[in-house]
């Protein structure tokens, strides 16, 4: 369900929550050809033209109630604003032309304008989430940025429009660049889901996310578990910061035949790796991590544009001398068992079981992104088009510490987003290059022995006091 995040009723310091990709374009490109292929993907997904205003059939007090709610949970519910999608709408496109600036000059003043961007908040009122820069850079040259807001658009849909805006920015004519119909939209998915939500449709899945909660709740980790955690600010700084490391062309290929003989993606084994490497920071050898699930589950979802994904908490066991190759069995179940419920979203568990952790809730999250790099069109528009890296936003992520999984197929990237207010860089490089030799571990010798606890186990940090109760109602326990 769609649910307006920007408080702007409120008093509340909400950041933008627009999120962008970066396109280079070599061949003939003009900002008439932008216009035309940025309004297709408007036509084609809902979702990016939809509007918000305040839901007036909730009374003033029952809206102050759930903002009040959200900011002592970080959850926010939805109904307090209604979305409205739009039959047309126009992308804002600037264009500017810096063909004679030279190189250096050039990546400062994009550092400078995309750090603007990246303040600059989508209106409620706007009936078009997506704006653009056409900046040429050559005669043949062209960086194409599209700035999302984030709130009806999730990762997956960045890899959806990214492909989108290739093919038909490299298709022969006009007509190839005419796509059909993508499925089902986010409003649709809406109503079916709200259908879903008043059924018992989600019964089985309450009870499966009921019980990891109560296994793995308390082996959540938190700041100060890590040994490059820092202590809170009254005031800390909201930016964020990123590292990243990187597995050539043979790295990745090593990894990618790795997956094919454990029957598993590299997903699941970068996730075997990460909990390997938490589970030596904490001296524990039970760790709970957050991830994404893409909730495309209904047909027509997996070509739809919208805010699909749902994120829940996986529990993992690590026993003394477990061989690579069984921990990646054991994440590889995990991962295969939560996917069965992943439809459900979280605010339904929390309202359920009538109890939400505390505000803010640390989270260490790993996910997974697929990007094909390059799209060359040997027709009429003869253009090329490959990724662009762009500087990295400061702004706030979902969790304080990202891992994020980029795989580009001829490369798999290894990015490390952190609260800088809360973790220190050099904590992070060192774990972003542990998490990395230990990927390559296992890929070099899934049958090495990988954890042998030779210390007491410390004490996991969470109690069911963490927990804001509703109705007197809570998870039970597991001692």
């Amino acid at each position: 369900m769609l649910s307006r995040v920007a408080l702007n009723e409120t008093a509340l310091a909400v950041p933008s929550t627009s999120i962008r990709f970066g396109l280079h374009v070599r061949g003939q490109l003009d900002s008439v050809l932008v216009r035309e292929v940025l309004g297709r993907v408007l036509d084609l997904h809902p979702a990016l033209r939809s509007s918000f205003a305040v839901n007036g059939a909730l009374s003033a007090a029952e809206r102050r109630q759930r903002i009040e709610t959200y900011k002592r949970t970080g959850v926010f519910e939805p109904g307090v604003f209604v979305q409205h999608v739009h039959e047309v709408a126009i992308p804002s496109v600037v264009d500017l032309d810096w063909a004679a600036v030279s190189y250096t000059e050039r990546q400062a003043k994009l550092t400078r304008i995309l750090r603007r961007e990246d303040l600059r908040p989508f209106s409620d009122a706007d009936s078009c989430r997506l704006r653009a820069l056409f900046i040429k850079t050559g005669p043949q040259e062209a960086l194409l940025v599209v700035i999302v807001d984030h709130v009806t658009f999730d990762g997956f849909s960045a890899s959806l429009v990214l492909q989108g805006l290739k093919e038909a920015l490299t298709a022969q004519s006009a007509s190839d660049r005419r796509a059909p119909r993508a499925g089902i939209g986010m409003p649709a998915f809406a109503m079916w889901q709200k259908w879903a939500l008043q059924t018992s449709y989600f019964r089985g899945s309450v009870a499966f996310w009921r019980d990891q909660w109560a296994r793995f709740a308390r082996y959540r980790i938190a700041h100060e578990d890590l040994p490059f955690g820092l202590m809170a600010s009254p005031e800390p700084d909201r930016t964020f910061a990123s590292e990243d490391a990187l597995l050539g062309a043979t790295e990745a290929a090593a990894l990618r035949a790795l997956a094919q003989q454990s029957r598993t993606t590299i997903f699941v084994i970068c996730l075997a790796a990460l909990a390997r490497v938490l589970s030596a920071y904490t001296d524990r050898s039970v760790v709970a991590i957050w991830s994404h699930f893409l909730n495309r589950v209904q047909p027509g979802t997996m070509c739809a544009v919208g805010w699909f994904n749902n994120t829940h908490l996986l529990g993992f066991e690590l026993p003394r001398n477990v061989t690579g190759r069984k921990l990646i069995e054991h994440v590889n179940r995990v991962v295969s068992n939560a996917q069965v419920h992943q439809e459900m979203p979280l605010q339904h568990l929390w309202n359920t079981l009538k109890c939400i952790p505390r505000f803010p809730e640390p989270r260490v999250l790993m996910d997974f992104r697929s990007r094909p790099a390059r799209l060359t069109g040997d027709g009429s528009s003869r253009l090329s088009v490959e990724n662009a890296t762009l500087p990295t936003p400061t702004t706030p992520r979902f969790s304080d510490l990202g891992f994020y999984i980029t795989d580009n197929f001829d490369s798999i990237q290894i990015e490390a987003t952190f609260w800088r207010a809360r973790f220190s860089r050099s904590g992070v490089i060192e774990i972003l290059t542990e998490l990395k030799n230990a990927i390559l571990g296992l890929v070099e010798d899934p049958d090495a022995v990988l954890i042998n606890h030779s210390t007491p186990e410390r004490e996991a940090y969470a109690k069911m006091s963490e927990f804001l109760l509703f109705d007197g109602a809570c998870i039970p326990r597991v001692e």
